[in-house]
């Protein structure tokens, strides 16, 4: 109960989830690259390591993801 209690008070103030898919673009306003892999399409997102947070517009805590590069 109290779990949602505190839920349902982060929601008022516009608490977001930033929880991007596998495949959806890079965009570093949201997301923070802690590896790059290859084999996929560059620029894409390979696997998200943890979840961001985020208020409004303001990001408290970019997600952590793993980024496809380009082959050089």
């Amino acid at each position: 109960m109290a779990v949602k209690q505190f839920q349902d008070v982060l929601s008022e103030e516009n608490l977001e989830v930033v929880l991007p898919k596998a495949g959806d673009i890079f965009d570093h306003n949201y997301h923070d690259c802690i590896e790059t892999l290859e084999d996929g399409v560059a620029g894409t997102i390979a696997e998200i390591v943890t979840k961001g947070y985020k208020i409004d517009d303001t990001v408290l805590r970019p997600a952590k993801v793993k980024v496809y590069k380009s082959k050089i």
